[in-house]
């Protein structure tokens, strides 16, 4: 599974036998670091949109099947 951020991630570990992928598809200046959570929390529009197209491309990724089995982990026995 991949949650954006480890808030609730942990309640989706055992969905996954390679685990829960915490992270959030934004580069962060640090004051927006700073604001997270906070009561003025925000991220502009163009991060947020540059958020939406990762994912976009990432379920697609997963989709195709050249690229799934690119990413597959290898047997270290080589076989």
């Amino acid at each position: 599974y991949l949650l954006p951020g480890a808030t609730d991630s942990r309640h989706f570990e055992h969905l996954s036998a390679l685990g829960t992928l915490r992270f959030a598809p934004a580069v962060l200046s640090r004051a927006q670091l700073a604001g997270i959570h906070g009561r003025n929390e925000r991220l502009a529009v163009e991060d947020f949109t540059r958020g939406l197209d990762f994912y976009e491309r990432l379920v697609r990724a997963c989709g195709d099947d050249d690229a799934a089995a690119a990413a597959a982990p290898r047997s270290s026995s080589g076989a």
